[in-house]
């Protein structure tokens, strides 16, 4: 198997099991491959590791939540695999630049992470490498946007 198949693999299952407990050993079983190596290779594919991909993903989809329903921060929190309410606020200020609890009232524009790799491998130099292009993409949603 290539590897950027077992890479596009990989995102698939986190994105199907982004709501519950997810580990490196458990996503690199799944595509077959050592923990080590396919950390390794992940990172170098994506430009950021698999907990940053999971991580940035749950906050994006984080950053909904205080828009489209009534529930507490700490139940947001909790939904989204965090310790504590503390924490979340914390990554989520960092990531969307305005704290939770203020998203309903503040018209704020919101992060949302998606990570894309298009993949071209239809070109084979004369080393045998194939020339291969990713491509990340960064889409930014306000929450005029969300309520339609």
């Amino acid at each position: 198997m290539d590897w950027l198949q077992r890479i596009n693999e990989s995102i698939d299952y986190m994105e199907t099991h982004l709501m519950e407990e997810l580990s490196i050993e458990q996503i690199s079983n799944y595509v077959f491959a050592s923990k080590s190596n396919f950390q390794r290779v992940f990172h170098m594919v994506t430009g950021v590791t698999i907990g940053e991909y999971i991580r940035n993903r749950r906050l994006s989809l984080a950053g909904q939540d205080p828009l489209l329903t009534d529930n507490k921060v700490a139940d947001i929190a909790q939904k989204y695999r965090y310790d504590t309410s503390e924490s979340f606020s914390k990554a989520f200020l960092r990531f969307h630049s305005i704290s939770p609890s203020d998203v309903k009232t503040s018209g704020a524009v919101l992060r949302f992470f998606i990570l894309s790799l298009l993949i071209f491998q239809s070109v084979v130099d004369s080393t045998g490498l194939i020339n291969r292009l990713m491509n990340f993409v960064g889409i930014i949603l306000t929450n005029k946007q969300l309520k339609r």
